[in-house]
């Protein structure tokens, strides 16, 4: 399946983007170049170390 930026908002002031979590499996390149190809405006990358991290967050 192929996802797209809605092409009504380009021009309308605002800019869609996404998590780069949401592709836990590819490299960052390739998260890139998927937002390349498909025409959103911004990335937000996000990270943990690896393995079972304990987070300070809840």
């Amino acid at each position: 399946m192929r996802y797209a930026a809605a092409s009504w908002l380009h021009g309308a002031g605002m800019k869609l983007g996404f998590v780069s979590a949401i592709f836990p499996e590819l490299p960052l390149d390739r998260v890139l170049a998927f937002a390349r190809d498909e025409g959103f405006a911004c990335i937000e990358v996000m990270c943990w170390p690896a393995g079972q991290a304990e987070r300070m967050w809840t």
